[in-house]
């Protein structure tokens, strides 16, 4: 199909919930990508940080294929192995006890939330401090806990019992740990649809320490920051020395996508259509009737000429 057939036959029976960028990806390996046009692009969006691997990796190819062809789906009523087998890996390399598996961030955030508000029953406790600038998903309650007025304004009455601190800002987070109501903390190491702002070092460790003080939850959610996105297993893993900043880490994760597997060739235009990419530790800019964080609008058209 063109990709004037796509868009029409999107327009036509795709619910428009989201302001997509004039491009129709049809296959990619690594961090290449090409369209039904045959443009040929680099991707460092990652599938909004699910394409950890690139496209089409090899082993994860593989693996997916034998497990089609052996069962496709297991419900929860029995044991799964490679459920088991996962779980424990992520166990011995992450220093967590357990996993929960579930379909979407939104899903897990969901049940960080609950888990806090059972924590807090016994004590009558039932909000949950989140950070200003935050992102944590599309459902009613996860985006209560988003701390943008942007994403409530037409949803209200939304789920109460949350309340918005500034990032990286010790006193100010004090004061809301002040409330003897609240069960939990709730934030992003790296801000991932807010612009790519990361938490400093020293806060964190203010979080977990006033945390552990109030006996309340302090909650990490690492939708966008897992599985070597970063460089390492967990944003949770770094030093600021090697996070800080957020700009400089993303940039050295995109060499090294970029210059995978061979020598990469030919010009790198920082424009395609309306395509931005600017690496900034700030802010949101509006992208072909989307929001999308400025690291994330990250399409590179691939041309002749010297580089």
């Amino acid at each position: 199909m063109s990709f004037e057939a796509i868009k029409k036959q999107e327009q036509e029976y795709i619910l428009h919930s989201y302001g997509r960028v004039d491009v129709a990806l049809s296959h990619g390996k690594n961090a290449e990508a090409w369209d039904v046009e045959g443009k040929h692009y680099y991707d460092f969006t990652s599938g909004i940080g699910v394409n950890a691997l690139g496209y089409c990796d090899e082993g994860w190819v593989k693996a997916v294929t034998e497990q089609a062809g052996k069962i496709q789906h297991m419900s929860n009523y029995y044991y799964c192995d490679k459920n088991t087998q996962l779980a424990e890996l992520l166990a011995k390399n992450s220093g967590l006890c357990r996993s929960f598996f579930c379909n979407s961030g939104a899903e897990a955030n969901e049940c960080a939330i609950k888990i806090a508000r059972k924590y807090g029953e016994k004590k009558h406790a039932y909000k949950i401090v989140t950070l200003e600038n935050s992102f944590h998903g599309r459902t009613l309650t996860t985006l209560a806990a988003t701390g943008q007025d942007g994403f409530h304004r037409l949803f209200t009455p939304l789920t109460e019992g949350f309340v918005y601190a500034k990032g990286n800002d010790v006193e100010d987070l004090k004061a809301k740990l002040s409330d003897p109501e609240v069960c939990a903390v709730l934030l992003e190491s790296v801000q991932g649809e807010g612009g790519v702002v990361p938490m400093e070092e020293d806060y964190l460790k203010a979080v977990r320490a006033l945390c552990t003080e109030r006996d309340v939850l302090m909650m990490l959610d690492e939708v966008q920051t897992p599985h070597g996105l970063l460089l390492q297993l967990s944003a949770r893993g770094h030093s600021a020395g090697r996070c800080n900043g957020g700009e400089g880490a993303w940039r050295r994760l995109a060499d090294r996508r970029m210059h995978r597997g061979r020598e990469s060739k030919g010009q790198l235009c920082p424009r395609h259509e309306r395509l931005h990419v600017r690496c900034k530790p700030r802010g949101v800019r509006r992208c072909g009737g989307g929001r999308f964080p400025r690291i994330q609008a990250g399409i590179l058209k691939r041309s002749a000429g010297k580089r």
